[in-house]
């Protein structure tokens, strides 16, 4: 038995990310409870909410990716061997880049910091929902902010998996790319 105090060390990390209106806090909640454990909300969308804001500015990206990375945290020490993370710090440049039109070397080296164990990249192919919070719902803007964080991905010779198809089709590929990530941590 690991102790307790050390357990979040062992805990194996999947970070689902993608362009707004993508499925990943859908697909992080269910992932989540499938596997009967914590997760990790997108902080941005909290954050925003909590203040009222309907304007970003510059100094609100930092505050996001560092209040995130508390929250990866604390779901750590509540952690049943996994640990579902809704965006992170890539994310959070590629929305800098989206509302703001530059990227912030803070957020750079916030990832520099990142370490997960699987990377899930949600494709646009899903209809996108005006929540009232979200700005790109045309399709070919979708796919463009799309292309730009594959590139802010790629720039990070970061290794993720592209899912796409309706929700049912998503979870799918999850579970056994999750899966995959369990047996190893079991054989290795």
């Amino acid at each position: 038995i690991i102790p307790h105090v050390i357990q979040p060390y062992f805990v194996r990390k999947i970070v689902v990310v993608g362009t707004e209106s993508a499925g990943k806090s859908t697909l992080v909640k269910n992932l989540a409870n499938l596997y009967n454990t914590s997760y990790v909300e997108e902080y941005g969308r909290k954050f925003y909410e909590n203040i009222g804001a309907e304007i970003a500015i510059e100094s609100d990206f930092p505050k996001i990716a560092f209040e995130h990375k508390y929250h990866e945290e604390e779901q750590a020490k509540r952690a049943n061997k996994l640990l579902f993370i809704d965006t992170e710090a890539n994310v959070t440049q590629y929305f800098s880049w989206a509302y703001l039109g530059y990227e912030q070397p803070v957020l750079d080296q916030v990832a520099d910091l990142q370490d997960y164990d699987l990377w899930l990249f949600l494709e646009p192919d899903v209809k996108w929902v005006d929540d009232g919070m979200r700005s790109f719902g045309d399709q070919s803007i979708r796919e463009q902010n799309n292309a730009y964080l594959k590139r802010l991905l790629d720039k990070r010779d970061i290794r993720y998996h592209s899912i796409s198809g309706d929700y049912n089709e998503r979870l799918e590929q999850a579970i056994e790319l999750v899966d995959g990530v369990l047996e190893e941590k079991l054989y290795s």
